[in-house]
Parts: structure tokens; sequence; C-alpha cells
């Protein structure tokens, strides 16, 4: 049982920085999708994804993994609905916390 409650108090100390650092990534994420650079777009969803992991966040690291899969594949034409989906989900787990 303490083990949980530790690992409840870390995840508590961390996630603000992980909030903040996801929001900077979305929003490098969005001027990729902007430029149509998917190496941008991969790089900013592979963040994100690994983030919102770490967090537990399973929507919206599941949001993040299929914009980064749709880059890899060079498949841009539904970055910005994928992207809405993922800012979406980003602000449910800000509001969450």
């Amino acid at each position: 049982m303490a083990t949980g409650i530790a690992n409840e108090e870390k995840i508590a100390q961390i996630m603000p920085a992980l909030l903040t650092d996801t929001k900077e990534q979305l929003n490098m994420l969005i001027a990729g999708i902007n430029k149509s650079s998917s190496d941008k777009i991969t790089s900013c969803a592979h963040a994100i994804n690994g983030a919102a992991a770490t967090l537990g966040a399973t929507k919206l690291s599941k949001a993040a993994e299929r914009i980064e899969k749709e880059s890899l594949n060079g498949k841009l034409s539904d970055a910005k609905k994928l992207c809405e989906d993922l800012k979406n989900e980003s602000e449910k787990l800000n509001s969450s916390v």
C-alpha cells in the first residue's frame, strides 16, 4: 500500500511539468502541421505520447500515437482533425488536475 501512495506522490510532483511540456509540444505540433513538416509532427506526437503514457493518460497517449503513426506513414491529410482530438484530450486532462 505504501508503494501506491509513494507512486501517487511522485506523479503529483511531476504532473505539472509534464502537463506544461505537453502543452508546449502541442503548440509545436500545430506549427508542424501548419508547415506540413512530417519530422516535426512525428517528433512532437512521440513526445506527447511518452509524457501521456507516463501520466497514465491513455486517451491522450493514444491520440498522440495516431498522429505519430499517420505522420510516419506520410498521411498528413487527417493531421488537423487528429490534432483537434489530441488538443481536446489534453484540455480534459488539464481540467481534471
